[in-house]
């Protein structure tokens, strides 16, 4: 049987302060009644718990609380439940509504924004779906959508709960689990994880305090107080740890992905290619019509491109008289030996300026400038796009935009590049093709990467500018062109599973991960 044990004046405080509280404590209460600091009474706890005489129990509690945006829903209704109700409210119910026509709706309880936020739910739900009928954009609801009218999904139940403020995770149902995850993925919840920490006095520590097991005082350094009266003989020096792992630093250095990002750039200049630049605020004409994307186009309504309320309108004919021309023609009549859209274009629509959503609007600059073979070029920026936050979207994103430009290029070029720049900058990458549809390309290419825990993901589209997108810009030539998705690449890179966390403030993270 153990008959005596060491300690030093701190341990021997938090024991005399625990039989004061009782048989557990707080680290809060502990330090409060001691007279002493939290990182003081930690110190002496851990020691303690490893010479067995008390326990350290942590419980971790995660709050949730509603950001501004949630606060709005909380007095009111997720905007894909009031437009569902909006259509069951007609008289008789709509089971269908052209979407143009939503967004001038003055009756409905929704501004612009939250209208496209509630259409985009609603089809990420099931509960509509978006169709063409004689080239105009309609939401036809679902018999899931019809359904959902008088049903209370997870999210609605703690938003609910939210009235009353802040909730514990743990300590809701796991039901109701799921409709927070959910609404936290929306970024309508702000979450903290606090942990807490009881400590415990063990059945030896209560056998020291009794007296059955008798302290031996220990002191971490002798004095010449201590050597003068003889103090030294009753006492014993406590051991100096020779193993124990010294105070870790955490010294600076860059962010992991912008650090990706320099990689890919010095990666594709050493290919030969040459950076271009272009703005964020960007016409629909160059985002759009000069890709012989038509104006009636799904990805042109307000749900899925950004619209810049000043300056709305930019200028193109001033600058870019004859493309113009020549791109109007390609969208009503064709060019090039096609028949175009065959509708009325409008400069006017062309006109608006929007947040860029491809940076392939900066590869139609480069080669108003550039009409001379051969070319390569380069884009690394950010492209902005309203998608639905997940694990791999991102309303904002970084995208590797490049175009080579030669007499006699073919899609085994265009492969090969592709798989080059993703092989250059994650060696022994899997990389994998299949035929894909984009208006200003032909033939089309998507390139899918394999990511450890996800699987296969898409990381790039690609293909070979139509004539409709070349001639009209005075090409007479190939033109090679790939959007890599730069953030997808970085997450197999820097082996995350999640796009959000490459903008993630977890500083734990970002200390511990390597600089290559």
């Amino acid at each position: 049987m153990q008959n005596s044990i060491e300690l030093y004046e701190g341990e021997k405080i938090v024991l005399e302060t625990l039989n004061s509280l009782g048989v557990s404590a707080s680290v809060k209460k502990i330090a409060e009644r001691a007279n002493l600091t939290l990182n003081q009474i930690t110190s002496a706890s851990i020691s303690l718990q490893l010479k067995k005489l008390v326990e350290i129990l942590e419980t971790k509690r995660t709050y949730m609380r509603p950001t501004n945006e949630c606060h709005k829903y909380i007095e009111g209704k997720l905007p894909e439940k009031s437009m569902l109700e909006y259509f069951m409210s007609k008289e008789p119910p709509m089971d269908q509504l052209l979407v143009s026509d939503i967004l001038k709706e003055k009756n409905l309880d929704l501004d612009k924004r939250n209208i496209s936020i509630g259409l985009n739910w609603m089809r990420r739900k099931g509960w509509g779906i978006l169709q063409k009928i004689d080239d105009r954009n309609f939401i036809v609801i679902t018999e899931k959508g019809k359904k959902a009218v008088d049903e209370k999904e997870p999210e609605e139940k703690v938003l609910e709960i939210l009235k009353k403020g802040e909730i514990i995770f743990e300590e809701i149902p796991p039901e109701l689990q799921e409709g927070a995850t959910f609404l936290k993925e929306r970024n309508l919840l702000e979450e903290t994880v606090k942990t807490s920490r009881e400590i415990k006095l063990t059945e030896n520590g209560i056998k020291v305090l009794k007296g059955e097991i008798k302290p031996v005082e220990q002191i971490a350094m002798l004095t010449g107080k201590d050597i003068r009266t003889g103090r030294y003989k009753k006492i014993t020096l406590k051991k100096y740890d020779v193993t124990a792992n010294p105070p870790v630093i955490f010294p600076g250095k860059k962010h992991p992905y912008l650090e990706f990002l320099e990689d890919v750039r010095r990666a594709v200049i050493g290919l030969g290619f040459e950076e271009w630049k272009g703005p964020f605020c960007e016409t629909e004409f160059m985002n759009f019509d000069a890709l012989f994307q038509a104006q009636d186009h799904p990805a042109r309504e307000i749900h899925d491109s950004f619209l810049c309320k000043f300056p709305e309108y930019g200028e193109l004919v001033e600058f870019y008289g004859d493309v113009v021309e020549k791109v109007k023609m390609a969208h009503e009549t064709g060019i090039s030996g096609s028949t175009g859209w065959g509708y009325e274009w409008s400069l006017e629509r062309a006109r608006k300026i929007i947040l860029r959503t491809q940076t392939t609007s900066v590869s139609v600059r480069y080669l108003i400038e550039h009409k001379e073979a051969p070319l390569k070029a380069f884009c690394l920026d950010r492209v902005f796009r309203p998608d639905v936050l997940d694990r791999t979207h991102s309303h904002e994103f970084h995208q590797l935009e490049g175009i080579v430009g030669d007499y006699n290029l073919t899609v085994k070029h265009l492969l090969g590049f592709l798989k080059e720049i993703v092989v250059t900058l994650i060696p022994g990458a899997k990389v994998k093709f299949k035929p894909g549809y984009f208006p200003f390309t032909e033939p089309s290419v998507e390139a899918f990467a394999f990511h450890p825990t996800i699987g296969m993901i898409e990381i790039a589209g690609s293909g070979i500018f139509r004539p409709e997108v070349t001639k009209p810009l005075d090409i007479d030539f190939p033109v090679l062109a790939w959007g890599v998705g730069i953030a997808r690449l970085a997450m197999i890179k820097l082996g995350i599973d999640d796009i959000r966390y490459l903008h993630a403030s977890d500083l734990q993270w970002l200390r511990n991960k390597e600089v290559w």
